[in-house]
């Protein structure tokens, strides 16, 4: 089929702006399964819609201009240079005969509107566009809205727009992928060079003349026609074509249903025309009741007004009123409660944390902002800073006073170091261990205090979690009040060492051994082992005293070192298990020797790391711990 190329456009000129949208729209279905769409703005332009390219060309819609040329039943609709023709020159739907290039069939065309026009509608996307923005979930999720001539209006537009076709969204891409198919299966029919000239002799055979002029037989020409259609026109491939082009074009029609088409103009003419502008004064009547009551929901119908303003636009309702603007204006007009509003918000905030929240949820609110400042109520935000500035100047008084209270408290509370005495004393001693809890990693442990706030425990009890719940000996691991959140602030693998920060834990602080302990010295292992607390009634943490002697110090591979350096360890017969790690050895003067890190599975020996190497990596994390030097006898 031949058109002049130059005749044949890709833009719509009445898609164009400032074209009036009058007149009629019309689609209809060529012989050989050619969609086309007529529209006539009657003023005078006419346009010829091919919705999918011409068959075997490029696969897009293309555009020819009409004019009117002769008189009553001899007027046609004309485009000479591109050889189109469509008569009769008006019709509102109904039979029509098309021309196209060298190609003439019947049409039968049906009224659908501009809105449901693939051609100049856009109905591929517009429809699901309008089906998305016209069901307006923002003000469907307003509650106070109920019972209202606003919410009485967004019902009714709920229930038309769900009637729009929800997998029309999908269309585009589908026609898209159609037309591809279409050309591919056009290509697969093209008859080669070879098959052309085989073509040229058997139409010449068939009119009784083989080429160079021999006459030829009728029988003969039969057999000819049977051998082209066996080799060339009935080839698998080309069978498989004409099906996949019958599929396709059964494919297109259901898109292209002129009825489906017109249902959806009607529908999208409501709630143009209808449900839109309900729902719009709806909005007016329930602002000028001076309603929502409450700012808060008033400010949600500001955010989700603008759905109205969206629907409008899907729909193409033009010159109508900015449903957004006149609930900006009816803000501004209660300019006063908004800032009565922030000031009794930022008040009763508990913290400067809180009210700092607060204030950022209407500094950030454009609408608010504009409200407050057209209006000159931006001094209830200057209020608002100042009364955060004071909460928090109040806060870091009290958190330096916590921090000097806690630190005077534990300094009076620590455990001093004795050099002699009587028995080791587990009381002294008990307040200063923690059980340690890793819930990133489901994995438990023990600590002990050396400075105020601040515990250790082994990197294997806290692995890569960033944060660690303590709960000081003897309290119930049930009630949240006993748990505090610790900060892992150093981890050393080597030594299988780990400090943690713990703000306003309360306990004692002990004294860490300053020289090793001798072969032979008594030591007590305390922790809570896993094995031992399965027999506890309640879930109080109560720390386990296991008393053994050194049996020998040297330098070994600590649990988390992997091979990468020793450390100093000590082996004893002071029993443990899963739940010491990290717990304190002790010596006879209730200073920390060791930190105990892993047991032998069948016998009986324990390994601490040593902790003479634990005051100076404190120290080199700006932490003094108290430290004792002295023998203990």
């Amino acid at each position: 089929m031949a058109i002049a190329a130059a005749a044949l456009g890709c833009a719509a000129t009445l898609a164009g702006q400032g074209v009036e949208r009058t007149g009629s729209v019309q689609r209809g279905m060529m012989t050989g399964g050619i969609w086309l769409e007529l529209a006539d703005n009657e003023q005078g332009q006419v346009e010829l819609a091919i919705l999918d390219g011409l068959p075997g060309g490029t696969p897009q819609t293309r555009f020819v201009s009409l004019v009117a040329q002769g008189e009553g039943a001899d007027c046609a609709l004309v485009n000479a240079e591109a050889r189109v023709r469509l008569t009769p020159c008006r019709m509102s739907g109904g039979a029509a005969r098309v021309t196209l290039g060298n190609a003439t069939g019947d049409a039968v065309f049906h009224n659908i509107g501009w809105d449901g026009s693939f051609a100049w509608g856009g109905a591929a996307a517009s429809v699901a566009d309008a089906r998305a923005r016209c069901l307006m979930p923002g003000l469907s999720r307003i509650e106070s809205l109920a019972g209202t001539q606003l919410g009485s209006a967004l019902a009714s537009m709920k229930a038309s727009v769900a009637q729009l076709p929800e997998s029309s969204s999908d269309l585009a891409a589908a026609i898209a992928e159609l037309r591809a198919e279409r050309l591919s299966a056009y290509a697969e029919l093209a008859l080669t060079p070879a098959e052309e000239r085989a073509a040229a002799q058997l139409d010449a055979a068939i009119a009784g003349r083989t080429p160079d002029g021999r006459a030829i037989s009728l029988s003969e020409a039969a057999r000819m026609r049977q051998e082209f259609e066996r080799t060339v026109g009935q080839t698998p491939r080309r069978k498989e074509a004409r099906q996949k082009l019958v599929t396709i074009d059964r494919q297109l029609a259901e898109i292209y249903d002129p009825i489906d088409g017109m249902r959806q103009t009607v529908l999208r003419a409501q709630i143009r025309d209808r449900l839109v502008p309900a729902v719009q004064e709806g909005l007016i009547q329930l602002l000028a009741d001076r309603q929502p009551g409450a700012i808060i929901d008033l400010l949600s119908l500001e955010s989700a007004s603008a759905d109205i303003d969206s629907c409008a636009a899907a729909v193409n309702l033009r010159g109508t009123l900015r449903a957004r603007e006149l609930v900006q204006s009816a803000l501004g007009f209660r300019a006063g409660e908004i800032a009565e509003l922030l000031t009794s918000a930022v008040t009763a905030a508990p913290d400067s944390t809180t009210a700092r929240q607060t204030l950022a949820v209407f500094e950030t609110n454009p609408a608010i902002m504009r409200a407050l400042t057209a209006n000159g109520r931006t001094g209830a935000i200057t209020s608002a800073k100042a009364r955060i500035k004071t909460l928090a100047a109040a806060e870091e008084r009290a958190r330096i006073a916590g921090i000097r209270a806690a630190a005077a408290a534990a300094a009076a509370d620590s455990v001093p170091p004795t050099t002699s005495g009587g028995r080791f004393n587990s009381t002294r001693v008990d307040r200063s261990i923690v059980y340690v809890g890793n819930r990133l990693r489901r994995t438990r442990g023990s600590g002990f205090i050396v400075a105020p706030g601040i515990v250790v425990t082994n990197v294997h009890v806290v692995e890569d979690s960033p944060t660690v719940y303590l709960t000081p000996d003897g309290k119930n691991l049930d009630n949240p009040e006993n748990s505090y959140q610790g900060t892992v602030i150093a981890r050393y693998p080597i030594h299988d060492i780990a400090i943690v920060r713990v703000p306003n834990l309360p306990g004692r602080i002990v004294a860490i051994a300053g020289r090793e302990p001798s072969r032979g010295a008594e030591v007590w292992a305390v922790g809570y082992p896993g094995a031992a607390d399965v027999a506890i009634a309640d879930s109080a943490v109560v720390a386990s005293f296991t008393r053994g002697v050194v049996s020998r110090i040297f330098d070994g591979y600590a649990i988390q070192s992997n091979g990468r350096g020793t450390t100093r360890l000590i082996q004893s017969d002071a029993q443990f298990s899963g739940g010491n790690s990290g717990g304190p050895l002790f010596d006879h003067c209730h200073r920390v020797v060791g930190i105990n890190t892993q047991s032998h599975k069948t016998e009986a020996i324990q390994y601490s790391v040593g902790t003479v190497i634990l005051a100076e990596l404190l120290r080199k994390e700006g932490i003094t711990p108290t430290v004792s030097a002295a023998s203990c006898n």
